[in-house]
């Protein structure tokens, strides 16, 4: 990825994966600055850093430590000081590309889940009024009601890909509170069991009496056990049975995915599966890999939980295990 970046009062410098463009004049960085992907600026030209801001183009500020407020206060997406790191300043500029990414694709998403909520809408209607005129056909019904199923599993994967890149932008906003684990799972598991049975498969959750609160995202942990199930719902043959348990562990709270479906194949080390650039790989030699962005999102909400994640193929099943800190 190229990521092109104007620069201002600051030396040029090459750095992989990165071109730039040296300004002369301040008049030029407002001509020149909404056809780059990210403009770097000295703190002290805080009139520009202003005005490059409000033309909605990411500011970084090359600054000392004690003038990073000030270059925030003037609108500077993010900061780095001095000796300039050329390492870091690449990350940087990834992370700037990312939320710029997000924000288009917030966009996106807002046109495609129209034509997905007319589309449930539609059928669900037509379904009530089969069923008031008594002309109803069981084939008819079953065949609508896989296609409404269809598409919920296509509005939730589109939420996972836009969250994926809320979450590497750090613009997802985490909602901590009091959660009770067996209960998301259970939830989690009743809804993906109408995506499941149409290929009659079947999930079952084997949980403990009791299980110790959590303190973190509900919405977030049921959207990464909804994604885990799909992505063994996926990879499993008709008439296989997926195992969903949990119990305490190390100050803490695992959550197991088991199922009998295709293999982690050998090449390919489980982890990374939990990584978008191996996850085309892995399909293609014919292993187990993600369901769009199901296991990259769920690795990466996992560790912005504060937890970690694992997945283990052996003896023809996989474990999929989720561990969640008590607190976040």
């Amino acid at each position: 990825m190229t990521i092109d970046i104007l620069t201002f009062h600051v030396d040029p410098i090459q750095v992989a994966d990165l071109s730039w463009t040296v300004a002369e004049h301040a008049e030029d960085v407002i001509t020149e600055a909404p056809h780059y992907q990210a403009v770097l600026l000295e703190a002290s030209a805080i009139d520009l850093i202003q005005a490059v801001s409000e033309l909605g183009v990411p500011v970084v500020a090359l600054c000392e430590a004690d003038q990073r407020q000030t270059a925030f206060a003037a609108g500077a997406t993010d900061v780095v000081s001095t000796p300039l790191d050329k390492t870091e300043l690449m990350l940087r500029l990834q992370k700037l590309h990312a939320v710029d990414l997000t924000g288009a694709l917030d966009s996106v998403t807002h046109d495609l889940f129209n034509p997905l909520g007319i589309t449930a809408y539609s059928l669900d209607l037509a379904l009530e009024i089969m069923d008031e005129t008594g002309e109803a056909q069981p084939e008819m019904m079953q065949l609508i009601r896989n296609v409404l199923s269809a598409n919920e599993r296509l509005h939730f994967m589109i939420e996972d890909m836009m969250d994926y890149f809320r979450l590497y932008s750090n613009r997802l906003l985490i909602t901590n509170e009091t959660l009770d684990v067996a209960k998301i799972i259970r939830r989690a598991a009743d809804r993906m069991e109408k995506i499941a049975t149409p290929n009659n498969i079947s999930i079952k959750t084997d949980l403990p009496d009791t299980l110790p609160a959590l303190y973190n995202d509900k919405n977030l942990l049921r959207r990464v056990i909804v994604a885990a199930l799909d992505t063994s719902i996926k990879f499993c043959q008709p008439h296989s049975v997926i195992h969903v348990t949990s119990y305490e562990k190390d100050n803490g709270v695992s959550i197991v995915i088991t199922d009998p479906g295709q293999p982690v194949q050998a090449g390919f080390r489980p982890e990374q599966l939990f990584s978008l650039a191996v996850t085309s790989a892995a399909r293609e030699a014919g292993s187990r890999s993600a369901v769009s962005f199901s296991l990259p999102f769920c690795a990466l909400a996992i560790q912005r939980m504060g937890g970690t994640i694992a997945m283990v193929s052996e003896q023809g099943t996989t474990h999929l295990t989720l561990w969640l800190p008590l607190e976040a």
